[in-house]
């Protein structure tokens, strides 16, 4: 891992010049534009999450009270309907709507959106002819990244709190650990994907690493892992288990892999070939996509779920389950 530095800004007398002098400045170019595309990929993804949170939120809050720097979300009786709507009427800023769609929910973010970031930062498969092994063809892909980390930590002071207090008043004040991921640059560079950060009132989802470990991290609490945390909700999600957590975590599974398949094909339907070669638009061609995908996600989630409803395969618990919340088997945060 190295430092982040900024590459000195080079200004040319016209485009003759800045074409002669490319053998010297573009190391720094190709460096600023991997660090672009990966912001790119942090904006979309988290915009993503936030839908896809929307549709999976699984918490009955009644109530929400917030004094300063602290918020309150009071929960409801809970029925046999494992999900509960958002209640969008209960929060008055777009950061605080954010911080309760992500309350405790690294586990989701790690485990069910890896795919979907992997896709943005893979880029495009390159064939080169066929494996000696067998008849399948190699196919490598040439992206931004050499690797991504699953990474537990503890937090230091946030901006930030969130306590849950449940149907009879009790207040939830475990300090839980924070789960994320870190992605390392083909440049050396390594940075924080962080979806879930504002519940803690962090709201860039990619941070240089180095800052994010020296300024958010409790000295001595970052432990990378082999992705334990993600294949422990993986294989959850993929058993047939009847309770709460593992219903939940199989709803969760499903609509990440419509959210997946829902990228795939608008970049098919668009033309630009993979999602990755939406990282490369110019700007105002970037934001429009980057809209349009959005809202393409949220109308076939709202379509998914309602056939789902309508064919009576909602996630529902049994009736000795009813109060079996998700948060009682919580894993990091």
């Amino acid at each position: 891992m190295i430092d982040i530095k900024e590459p000195a800004k080079t200004f040319y007398c016209n485009s003759a010049c800045q074409t002669a002098d490319w053998t010297h400045h573009k190391q720094a170019c190709k460096l600023l534009f991997a660090r672009k595309r990966l912001y790119r990929a942090g904006d979309i993804v988290q915009r993503i999450f936030y839908v896809y949170r929307e549709h999976t939120f699984n918490i009955n809050i009644t109530e929400v009270d917030k004094s300063e720097d602290t918020m309150y979300l009071y929960e409801g009786k809970y029925g046999r309907d494992i999900l509960s709507p958002f209640p969008y009427h209960l929060f008055h800023s777009e950061e605080d709507k954010r911080a309760a769609l992500t309350y405790c929910n690294c586990a989701v973010a790690v485990a069910f959106m890896l795919k979907i970031i992997e896709g943005f930062l893979k880029g495009k498969p390159q064939h080169y002819g066929f494996q000696l092994s067998s008849l399948y063809p190699l196919t490598v892909h040439i992206g931004l990244y050499t690797k991504i980390d699953e990474v537990n930590m503890e937090l230091q002071e946030t901006p930030r709190r969130i306590y849950l207090v449940d149907e009879h008043g009790n207040l939830d004040t475990t300090e839980y650990g924070h789960t994320l991921l870190r992605v390392s640059l083909k440049s050396g560079e390594s940075y924080a994907f962080d979806l879930t950060g504002a519940q803690f009132g962090y709201y860039e989802t990619i941070t240089p690493w180095s800052l994010y470990e020296q300024s958010r991290a409790k000295k001595g609490s970052i432990a990378f892992s082999p992705s334990d945390l993600r294949l422990t909700l993986i294989i959850a999600a993929s058993s047939n288990s009847p309770t709460v957590p593992g219903i939940t975590w199989r709803y969760n599974k499903s609509l990440a892999n419509v959210v997946k398949g829902t990228c795939e094909e608008f970049a098919d339907m668009k033309g630009t070939g993979a999602v990755c070669d939406m990282l490369k638009l110019a700007q105002v061609a970037f934001e429009c996509k980057s809209d349009q995908l959005v809202y393409c996600v949220a109308k076939v989630l709202t379509n998914f779920r309602a056939e789902l409803k309508r064919q009576g395969r909602l996630p529902r618990a049994r009736p000795f389950q009813i109060g079996e919340v998700w948060h009682d088997e919580r894993s990091g945060c």
